[in-house]
């Protein structure tokens, strides 16, 4: 009995413990600007593609031609189609069958306009596939996220517009904000790591 008792714990703590999450990533960003949304999957198994329907929140749209594989691709392709207002459909498979690399982080990226009001937006997922070598949906779940917009940044500001400058770019452990203004008043800068 306690054989089959051990059995039926360690089948039911491995059958549980599977994961293939694909989820949005929560951004902060500025109103009347663009936003970078990354797409995550987390993986137990290997997949070779993945699908969702994104809703985006009122106010905002989809940067045509903006989505972007992560170097978690190999010779994969991605598409964004609109299928309806505020809904837009990302694909990407590879032709060859291979398999993404990694068993988790950012697959994806786009951007989005943002609307003209501050505030926390959520942006939904829904009708997702993360797709395996035989065709079949591994899928466990799926997370919304959230977008968090702050007031007009600094480079929308025209006394400091062309006079600010970042470097190196891309950065990896740390960044240098040039600011090149002669001006009496209080300057506040927010950076965001996106």
């Amino acid at each position: 009995k306690s054989i089959l008792l051990l059995f039926l714990l360690v089948f039911v703590f491995t059958t549980t413990s599977a994961q293939n999450i694909m989820h949005i990533n929560n951004v902060q960003g500025v109103i009347n600007s663009t936003v970078l949304v990354p797409i995550s999957i987390t993986n137990d198994e290997e997949f070779i593609s993945f699908q969702c329907d994104v809703l985006l929140p009122d106010g905002f749209n989809y940067v045509a031609g903006s989505i972007t594989l992560t170097p978690r691709s190999v010779d994969h392709v991605v598409n964004v189609t609109n299928i309806e207002n505020n809904v837009i459909r990302i694909l990407s498979y590879s032709l060859n069958n291979t398999a993404f690399l990694l068993d988790s982080g950012i697959v994806a990226n786009f951007n989005l306009t943002t609307p003209p009001a501050e505030g926390d937006y959520s942006i939904g997922i829904d009708n997702g596939i993360i797709g395996n070598a035989q065709s079949i949906n591994i899928l466990d779940s799926i997370v919304a996220g959230e977008i968090t917009l702050g007031p007009i940044g600094v480079l929308e500001n025209n006394v400091l517009e062309d006079k600010i400058k970042c470097f190196p770019n891309p950065t990896k452990e740390s960044l240098i904000i040039q600011i090149d203004v002669d001006c009496s008043q209080l300057i506040k800068l927010k950076v965001f790591d996106l």
